[in-house]
């Protein structure tokens, strides 16, 4: 992604629940400052905390940092945590509409994929959450830096 002429925008970022089987459930509400770019294809690019696509630890803390993402996943959005089918996840399934992206996750629980990582729910769950995206400024994708604290347009 880095230093494409895709156009795009910094957004504020609300992330609402529309389904939450999990414990601990999904991070919802400010999802910060993030850019948001669609391609000739259709398809979109984004930028996203990591506390908000992969939720919690288990012990309460927050995953710090933000990260480049798309829609859709050449490989389907799933990820595979350790060997087993019990440790296989969805946890990219995004679907861009209405300005918005909606995000279906389907994860494996720490009960059965122990090698998982901390932010593994307690027990295989659903979660589906949408992430409403309010234009601040536009801003081409090549100028989009990370920082903790979400995206900036630095050109």
């Amino acid at each position: 992604m880095e230093g494409e002429e895709l156009p795009g925008h910094l957004c504020r970022v609300i992330v609402e629940t529309i389904q939450d089987g999990c414990s601990p459930q999904r991070a919802t509400g400010d999802g910060g400052v993030q850019w948001l770019g669609v391609r000739p294809d259709g398809g979109v690019s984004f930028t996203v905390f990591d506390q908000v696509k992969f939720g919690p630890q288990r012990d309460g803390s927050a995953l710090a940092g933000v990260s480049r993402d798309v829609a859709p996943h050449s490989d389907g959005g799933f990820t595979q945590f350790g060997p087993g089918a019990e440790c296989r996840a969805l946890l990219s399934g995004w679907e861009f509409a209405d300005g918005g992206l909606t995000l279906r996750q389907e994860w494996p629980g720490i009960d059965l994929c122990v090698s998982g990582p901390g932010y593994l729910p307690a027990k295989g769950c659903v979660a589906v959450r949408r992430l409403v995206f309010t234009p601040i400024r536009e801003c081409p994708q090549r100028c989009v830096v990370l920082t903790n604290d979400g995206a900036i347009c630095d050109c």
